[in-house]
């Protein structure tokens, strides 16, 4: 099975150089599809809604329950963002200069709000990251320069301590709903004396919150610092009690951009340094680079490097690996995935196109199958046969792929369309964060300009409500049959 030749040889170089032979020898293409890509059976649409007010609400994160529930996380200055009686913060006093973050829970169905709520105090606050347990409970994450943000009483942190600058955060929070929606069953500052941000959270069985960012203060919950900024993963037990938080970094800058467990309780962060010192194997390369940690237990860390900056990782049900992200050349931004298993990357592609491409999101959760978001300028973007849109949109426009996970090869690939202006930029339409699971339901949450075809009139909110508001998609792919 032959891979197409490179468009862009000078490119690949600039990104691959010094990296080892099996890494080299597993890059594909910007537009590699596997050869019975034509022969996979596209997928349907089973929902898609907005949910927004008048302003630009932008969406972060993604969590979905068995059941089919979705909590989808981010961003608004809508004072009129759509809360629901009883959540657990209803009003909000921010407004087109600032924004507050909110978590809104959808039916199965995607007809319905479940809870809808703002969280955060009366000055910036941002939701970065949910995640969801068997009880139904949720745990949302982010930065907060609010002095009244809704602390509770057994809160680890009660007053905010940190001193970002200009828009830099303030103070970390972690903040776990009830099943209801309605009450805070811990809402807590977390940070020390300088700027601190939580980017990611994952949940385990016991209801405990793993939570994943950077900080650059001296005093982070008894850490030593490394260098100008760290990345730091914490464990809060299910009441938000801290039982431990460890600190990676080298002479330079570190952060976390996303972090997921294992069955086996291993813990897997991944993010970008600008250190030549992060003790970590594989190649160095040039400017800022990506990395993956593996903490089990009190064993040592186990750190990988590869090329690019990752945004996401996502494990499958064998514990293997998978993170994307986008990397920087000497043309354009383009998006990469990787596998990586036993401490080796397995395969690593690039994929775009002759202009900017960005993944957000990653999902592995169809066996067999790894599905990749975000949004697009090339208008030469990989899509496949019954792609639900074949051509982008004006501007930026929301792709998703799935690829073989044995190889990376593309099975489907398409643009979700609804692009109305050259002007957009990215974050108008880009699709952030996805999930799949086993049966091939697939959910991806992002933000949408204009009206996509997949806007279905018996949603939550069928109808766009301001500038840019936040969309769920729910698609139904085939299943593999077993051979």
């Amino acid at each position: 099975m032959g891979h197409r030749s490179l468009r862009n040889p000078t490119a690949i170089r600039g990104v691959c150089k010094g990296m080892p032979i099996w890494l080299l020898a597993g890059i594909l293409s910007f537009a590699s599809r596997s050869p019975s890509a034509s022969l996979v059976k596209p997928p349907q649409v089973e929902y898609g809604t907005y949910i927004g007010g008048s302003a630009k609400d932008t969406a972060t994160s993604l969590a979905v329950d068995s059941l089919g529930d979705v909590w989808v996380a981010g961003n608004t200055p809508s004072p009129d963002f759509p809360t629901t009686p009883g959540a657990f913060k209803t009003q909000t006093t921010v407004n087109n200069n600032d924004w507050v973050g909110f978590v809104t829970k959808l039916s199965s169905a995607g007809d319905r709000f479940v809870y809808s709520t703002f969280v955060g105090g009366s000055w910036r606050s941002t939701a970065n990251g949910v995640a969801v347990d068997s009880a139904g409970e949720a745990v949302v994450v982010g930065p907060t320069c609010s002095v009244d943000f809704p602390v509770t009483k057994n809160a680890l942190q009660h007053k905010l301590g940190g001193g970002g600058h200009g828009l830099e955060p303030c103070d970390g929070y972690v903040v776990k709903l009830d099943a209801s929606g309605s009450r805070a069953v811990y809402a807590t500052y977390f940070g020390g004396s300088d700027a601190d941000n939580i980017n990611a959270v994952a949940m385990n069985d016991s209801g405990e919150a793993v939570v994943a960012g950077w900080t650059r203060s001296p005093d982070f919950f008894g850490t030593t610092p490394r260098g100008e900024s760290d990345a730091f993963i914490a464990l809060l037990g299910a009441q938000g009690r801290l039982k431990w938080t460890r600190r990676f970094g080298g002479t330079g800058s570190e952060w976390f951009s996303s972090v997921a467990i294992s069955t086996d309780g291993t813990i897997w962060a991944t993010g970008t340094s600008d250190s030549t010192d992060l003790p970590c194997s594989g190649p160095l390369p040039a400017r800022l680079y990506g990395f993956v940690v593996a903490l089990k237990d009190t064993a040592e860390p186990v750190c990988v490097r590869f090329a690019g900056e990752p945004t996401a990782l996502s494990l499958d049900r064998n514990g293997q690996v998978y993170i994307t992200g986008s990397v920087q050349d000497a043309n354009r931004t383009t998006g990469f995935a990787l596998k990586l298993s036993g401490g080796r990357v397995v395969w690593y592609r690039l994929i775009g196109g002759s202009d900017e491409t960005r993944f957000s999101g990653i999902s592995a959760g169809l066996p067999g199958s790894v599905f990749l978001c975000g949004s697009s300028y090339s208008r030469d973007f990989p899509v496949t046969r019954g792609a639900l849109a074949p051509y982008p949109g004006r501007g930026s426009d929301m792709v998703l792929l799935q690829l073989s996970a044995a190889d990376g090869w593309i099975h489907y690939g398409t643009f979700l369309g609804g692009n109305v202006s050259a002007d957009i930029a990215p974050m108008n339409n880009t699709a952030v964060a996805i999930h799949a699971d086993p049966q091939g339901d697939v959910w991806v949450a992002g933000n949408a300009i204009g009206r996509p075809q997949w806007i279905t009139q018996n949603s939550a909110q069928p109808q766009s409500h301001g500038n840019t508001d936040v969309f769920v998609l729910q698609l139904k792919f085939p299943v593999p049959t077993a051979k």
